[in-house]
């Protein structure tokens, strides 16, 4: 979650000395789990083809593309902040945007992966992908059409990938006859 301090209507965040995290309503019990995330790198907004943070590269140096099941659809459209994943799982179950590195980069000096997305699924796979098999894949969810939230994901909750040889990142689409668009954006 990402709040404009816009929205704090006047509160001087110089004199904050308490959060509190509220839950509200009868007869609620759960788990709520809160994360502090330290600041994380952006990349530039110049970049073309923007990736959750990445150091800045040329555009010729990574590509985003569509990639599905046989029979599926999926199609990107990039534009300078980010892209635009069209599909359709149709018969097969699934359809992704994959952003690919010509060579592997390293992201070790990032704290978190950021970037805001709104869509027509309610539910993304995120997976990344290193140069040496390493593989980690979460689910983003309650994801809305009517409203870009900011996804901040912090490196200490992913595992079995090595940082300074990230190759793949793919935001996937799983489920029979889904159709519709992901807006991702990276670029700040």
């Amino acid at each position: 979650w990402s709040i404009p301090t816009s929205d704090l209507n006047g509160i001087n965040l110089a004199k904050v000395s308490y959060l509190y995290f509220i839950v509200e309503g009868n007869n609620q019990s759960g788990t709520l789990f809160v994360n502090r995330v330290k600041a994380a790198q952006w990349i530039s907004p110049a970049t073309a083809i923007p990736a959750p943070p990445a150091p800045n590269l040329p555009a010729t140096d990574r590509n985003v593309y569509g990639v599905a099941e046989p029979s599926a659809t999926a199609s990107v459209s990039t534009n300078a902040t980010g892209f635009t994943l069209t599909y359709n799982t149709m018969q097969t179950t699934w359809a992704a945007a994959s952003i690919n590195y010509t060579s592997a980069i390293n992201m070790s000096s990032l704290d978190a992966l950021v970037f805001k997305m709104k869509g027509t699924h309610t539910r993304v796979k995120l997976e990344i992908k290193d140069s040496v098999g390493g593989k980690f894949s979460l689910y983003l969810t309650n994801i809305r059409s009517d409203l870009e939230q900011t996804w901040v994901i912090d490196k200490s909750l992913i595992s079995g990938i090595d940082w300074t040889r990230i190759q793949e990142l793919n935001f996937v689409i799983e489920g029979l006859g889904q159709s519709g668009t992901i807006d991702v954006t990276a670029n700040q």
